[in-house]
């Protein structure tokens, strides 16, 4: 699985970065070259709940194979597409692929990592941040989830404020750095987490459901800090954006206590 995120990410954002300039040369503006990721992200973020369940229902790795087959298939069709309109039309169905191949493998993961060592597994199989993503994911499944996923919230947020103060090539690698470290362990991490509270039977469809999250986020954020960028300035865009990202640590400690409180009140009864 590690073998196999690698190339599918590598894939990915081979495409990702180079697809914009194809419309470009196509014959789209600017604006409709913004359009392949804010369609591709959207579609997936639209379509992975059922994804999620379909790989439930019909096998994780049937799922995987037909992605990643149908994934390929897309991105010969982008090489050889007469026009940007048809790019757009494919990314459409590129994204409810993509979605699928996401929550699959993240679920197939979770179904061949032992419990105690779900985030170290998941860290292993997405190793998109090598220098820390195992080693923080191992030692939170020593030391309890809950423990480190708030501070590596605090890092994401301590990279976005940096952002806001960037002027050096030396800061904007500092505040990768930091967030990329926060991010990176993360994810993992959530997920491990979550996974305890979740049905074995239903985690393609959870998956699905956290993927539909995330891509809404990446989309609707990219879209709304571009325009905040463009009228207000990027330092000011970054900074709404490290509020928001704040905000997750005490949402997240008040929906820990909820489930904590929930559970104990459960076992009394």
């Amino acid at each position: 699985m590690c073998s196999f995120s690698f190339t599918v990410f590598m894939s990915a954002f081979q495409l990702l970065p180079t697809a914009p300039f194809h419309i470009l040369s196509l014959g789209g503006s600017a604006t409709e070259a913004g359009l392949f990721l804010g369609f591709l992200i959207y579609a997936s973020a639209v379509s992975a709940p059922i994804t999620g369940a379909i790989g439930d229902r019909l096998g994780r790795r049937r799922v995987l194979i037909v992605a990643s087959l149908a994934i390929t298939a897309f991105s010969l069709l982008y090489a050889v597409a007469p026009s940007y309109h048809v790019v757009l039309a494919l990314v459409l169905v590129h994204g409810v692929f993509w979605s699928g191949l996401l929550s699959s493998s993240s679920a197939y993961v979770i179904d061949i990592v032992p419990a105690s060592r779900r985030a170290e597994g998941l860290g292993y199989a997405g190793f998109a941040i090598i220098a820390t993503r195992p080693f923080v994911a191992r030692y939170a499944d020593r030391v309890g989830h809950a423990r480190v996923i708030v501070p590596c919230l605090a890092m994401m947020v301590l990279g976005m404020m940096v952002l806001v103060f960037a002027s050096t090539r030396t800061t904007f690698l500092i505040s990768a750095v930091l967030f990329g470290i926060g991010f990176g362990s993360a994810y993992p991490i959530f997920v491990a987490h979550l996974m305890h509270h979740v049905a074995d039977h239903r985690r393609g469809a959870t998956f699905g459901a956290l993927i539909g999250a995330f891509d809404t986020g990446i989309g609707t954020g990219s879209i709304a800090v571009g325009w905040m960028g463009e009228h207000y300035g990027f330092s000011r865009a970054f900074g709404v954006a490290g509020a928001l990202a704040l905000l997750s640590i005490p949402y997240f400690l008040y929906m820990e206590k909820r489930q904590w409180t929930t559970y104990a009140s459960a076992r009394q009864a």
